[in-house]
């Protein structure tokens, strides 16, 4: 059976390039004629000065009205520039996919055709030859079936999102529709409802992801840009959730930023004050347009009512570490947040926008945003270590993107559920930052603590780009990643700059392992390991435990960390060399064997002024 899959349903696509320039044109000649209004409107107030009669009123404001609606079709056609923009946009796709699908078929067909050449061979064999040879042309045809079903079907969905695209354009474009003498007007109260039903469908295919989910965010952002005042209302009256839904993952951040660049001022306000949470969390775009959404998302979304006791707390936290203006600190701003129960969200400390340093510093099982204020003490902790290195314009981001795991007795962090949702999700955050750094060159970095380092090793397989360095302290293990599959930059020796540590009193850690995952620090894995144990002739101090900050005095308590002695405590020599490690710096800490067999030696003599060891379960 010979393949052959009918493509007719995507012959004579559009050209992308004439659309993109013939909406450059519409949109160059109506501002023309909005300019050449507006200037006629200005000149036309001058006979104020010698026109007096009982009708001058009339005459000041005879301009007003063609000035007015000038202005509206400016806006109509910026519409329809946008339509035909984000249509062009598809059209790109499909043809891409198009081409890809016809080197499908073409592949398939040489397959069958080799393959039917060698059957035929076999049956020059004598009688169990042609018996074979029989046997092999029904399963050459059947497969020969099957290849054409898979390649016609996906022909066919290229067709249906051909139409649908088409459709979509010509539903964006109802709003330009004028009558004439051979077609009945349509009426103001229709057009109307056709753009509260169009900009509710472009919603609802961002949060569900229908589709392709770069075209519906481009579909939705062009459909917000286009409704008036009165029907922005009308559709968050339909649609109440949508102020605070963030989109869904998986749009494109670089074709966010060109959509929102697409925008005027004028517009990219409106929708920021409507749709906070849109904004706030959309991969791509200015991180100074993104904090100015959250903040007004999280204003929205402490004014709810009703409002449970423990999500107020959990928002009324997220406000208090953002506030930049408290203790004179560094300038602080959600990059993101999600006020659904329970809350999400990434505090940026330090310019992201200007910032030639970035960190994520990702969390472990039990931080939640209910306790972001201690999340980001630990994150200023690694910012101000990395401006006393000096060296350039750090930023840290704080990121509680993910929900962590459950802390015991929850058996939550032996799985890796959490991780694989967590690392999409901060794959998708250092992707968005890719894109709106518009090729600064920015040394980006990941620190992550316990399961944290589970989440970022999944998140660094997805991202587009290599990270220049990772720091993993007290890790609970990784789930079958090695350091080949993570994109990760070369760093000391030729070998990926990942660099590892747990302290020797530790012992929650390993717990974390017990699943069967990964220690980073094993024999072979290819980490780069440096010290927690603390360097006396720099009065950096040893870490006592598993925890970011250690805040108990009871030295007696193993699963608890002793005062000031956690790994991003000031004055340790872990949270020194992380800063270190994510500024460039990491062959700085590079512990050598004999370095290593002293920090033991040493930590043996310790032994006897910590009460509750020798136990020795997590153990390295």
């Amino acid at each position: 059976m010979s393949i052959n899959v009918d493509l007719s349903g995507t012959d004579n696509l559009p050209n992308e390039a004439a659309l993109l320039a013939a909406a450059g044109r519409l949109d160059r000649r109506a501002e023309r004629m909005a300019d050449t209004l507006d200037d006629a409107q200005a000149k036309w107030q001058t006979v104020n000065s010698f026109y007096r009669a009982p009708e001058a009123s009339l005459v000041h404001t005879a301009m007003d009205k063609p000035r007015d609606d000038g202005e509206e079709i400016l806006l109509a056609v910026r519409s329809s520039k946008q339509a035909l923009e984000v249509f062009a946009e598809e059209i790109r796709t499909i043809r891409a996919k198009r081409a890809d699908l016809k080197t499908k078929i073409a592949t398939a067909q040489a397959q069958d055709k080799r393959e039917a050449e060698i059957i035929d061979g076999i049956g020059e064999f004598g009688f169990l030859g042609e018996a074979v040879s029989k046997i092999g042309s029904v399963m050459d045809s059947a497969d020969a079936f099957m290849d054409q079903f898979m390649l016609q079907r996906e022909a066919d969905q290229l067709a249906d999102d051909l139409q649908k695209a088409e459709q979509e354009c010509n539903r964006a474009h109802r709003a330009l529709v004028r009558p004439t003498a051979d077609v009945p007007p349509i009426s103001k109260e229709a057009l109307n409802e056709w753009a509260i039903q169009d900009v509710t469908q472009a919603y609802n295919r961002v949060q569900n992801s229908i589709g392709d989910p770069t075209v519906a965010m481009q579909q939705y952002l062009a459909l917000l840009a286009g409704l008036r005042p009165d029907q922005m209302d009308q559709f968050l009256a339909r649609n109440p959730e949508a102020a605070l839904s963030p989109p869904a993952l998986g749009s494109d951040p670089q074709k966010n930023k060109e959509a929102w660049e697409k925008l005027t001022p004028e517009q990219r306000a409106v929708i920021s004050q409507k749709v906070p949470s849109l904004v706030g969390n959309l991969e791509g775009i200015p991180y100074s347009d993104r904090i100015a959404a959250n903040n007004v998302a999280l204003d929205l979304a402490l004014a709810q009512k009703p409002l449970p006791d423990a999500q107020r707390d959990v928002l009324l936290e997220i406000k208090h570490a953002a506030d930049p203006g408290r203790d004179g600190r560094t300038v602080r701003g959600l990059i993101s947040f999600d006020p659904t129960h329970p809350p999400l969200a990434a505090l940026a400390i330090g310019n992201m926008d200007t910032a030639d340093n970035v960190t994520w510093n990702v969390p472990g099982m039990g931080t939640t945003a209910g306790s972001m204020d201690d999340w980001a003490k630990g994150s200023q902790n690694i910012y101000d270590a990395q401006v006393k290195l000096g060296g350039g314009e750090p930023a840290v981001v704080a990121w509680i993107g993910y929900h962590t795991p459950a802390m015991p007795p929850s058996t939550e962090v032996l799985g890796n559920a959490h991780a694989l949702n967590g690392g999409e999700r901060l794959a998708s955050s250092l992707n968005g930052f890719n894109a709106a750094s518009d090729g600064r060159d920015a040394y980006v970095s990941v620190a992550a603590h316990s399961y944290g380092t589970t989440t970022t090793a999944y998140g660094l397989t997805g991202i587009d780009f290599d990270v220049d360095s990772v720091a993993f302290y007290g890790s609970a293990g990784l789930d079958d990643t090695a350091v080949a599959d993570m994109r990760i930059k070369d760093g000391p020796g030729g070998q990926p700059a990942l660099f590892a540590t747990q302290a020797t009193q530790d012992d929650v850690a390993s717990l974390g392992r017990s699943s069967g995952r990964t220690n980073p620090l094993g024999d072979g894995f290819g980490s780069h390991e440096f010290s927690s144990e603390g360097d006396a002739e720099r009065e950096l101090k040893q870490t006592l435990g598993h925890s970011v900050l250690g805040e108990d005095g009871d030295k007696w308590n193993p699963m608890h960390t002793y005062d000031k002695h956690g790994y991003l405590d000031v004055g340790t020599q872990s949270l020194d060399s992380i800063a270190k490690i994510t500024t460039g710096n990491g062959d700085e800490v590079l512990q050598r064997e004999e370095e290593l067999a002293d920090t033991s030696k040493a930590f043996e003599e310790r032994r006897s002024e910590m009460p509750y060891y020798p136990h020795s379960f997590g153990r390295r």
